[in-house]
């Protein structure tokens, strides 16, 4: 079994709980995730690196849009 099926089979929600992991991760592990990724379906790791926020993205929000992110909920 490849290492996304059971990502894509969870649709939406496995995809946002791979970006996370991806975000959290280390670096190394990060590099290797990504490659082992690349190489087993370019389309959704390119779909899911551009899905990665960094904490400088945060800067940019309004205080409504920052208001949003701190009360919603799952």
């Amino acid at each position: 079994m490849s290492m996304l099926d059971r990502i894509k089979k969870r649709k939406l929600a496995g995809f946002k709980e791979f970006v996370v992991n991806l975000e959290t991760s280390a670096p190394q592990a990060r590099s290797r995730i990504f490659l082992a990724g690349l190489l087993e379906d370019p389309i959704f790791m390119t779909h899911a690196i551009r899905n990665i926020r960094h904490f400088e993205s945060i800067f940019g929000l309004s205080s409504k849009d920052l208001n949003y992110l701190l009360t919603m909920q799952d």
